[in-house]
């Protein structure tokens, strides 16, 4: 496989690391009223965050330029790049994890505020945020023909989401099952979860460190 898209993918599945937003979506599962159809508006949110976190990607990537002609902003990025991915990592790795969701009062929210719930929280859910705006800035980067770079644009949409998507089809399909299935999925990440994307993390600051050296 070109290592241009093994880069850019490996990036794209760290951003499905978040243990959080998982958390939250089986919260919203477990409700006894419009719980699919709130998770669903809360996958809505969580894909419009992914949407502008691509375009804001493939516009410094484009800004970049293929092959690197505006090298010295380049640079630029890539040195926050490995700033950011050594801060996320160790944060991760040292810090203390958020276990509270401060979500009360699920039941009383009409299902379309979930959107601006799931907006807001993938707003602020850095990680993956960071992976998924460092696989985009590769887009056009690559010598990738354009059909492939849309194919990665969405592939990164769909990992974005997977924490609150894949529970949801989930519970579509095995609605009595769902949380059987998905809380020891949910227990194995908030238990190891900030360990794989600490490692993955300083990983990538590692490759971007030695990208930068070139």
């Amino acid at each position: 496989m070109n290592t241009e898209i093994v880069k850019i993918l490996t990036l794209q599945i760290a951003a499905i690391i978040s243990p959080v937003i998982f958390s939250i979506a089986l919260i919203i599962l477990s409700q006894k009223k419009n719980a699919s159809k709130n998770a669903f508006y809360f996958m809505i949110g969580s894909v419009l965050v992914a949407i502008i976190v691509i375009l804001l990607g493939l516009i410094i990537g484009k800004r970049i330029g293929p092959p690197n002609i505006h090298q010295e902003f380049g640079k630029i990025i890539d040195v926050l790049l490995i700033i950011i991915f050594i801060f996320l990592g160790l944060k991760t790795l040292f810090g203390k994890a958020n276990t509270k969701n401060n979500i009360s009062n699920l039941e009383s929210l009409d299902s379309r505020k979930f959107l601006k719930i799931g907006f807001m929280i993938n707003l602020v859910n850095l990680n993956s945020i960071v992976a998924l705006f460092a696989a985009s800035k590769e887009i056009p980067l690559s010598s990738l023909n354009i059909p492939t770079a849309i194919l990665l644009a969405i592939f990164g949409i769909l990992c974005f989401s997977v924490p609150v998507s894949v529970p949801l089809i989930i519970y579509l399909i095995f609605p009595t099952k769902a949380q059987t299935i998905l809380t020891p999925i949910n227990t194995f990440f908030t238990k190891y979860g900030k360990y794989i994307v600490g490692v993955v993390f300083m990983l990538f600051a590692l490759y971007f460190f030695k990208e930068f050296l070139k």
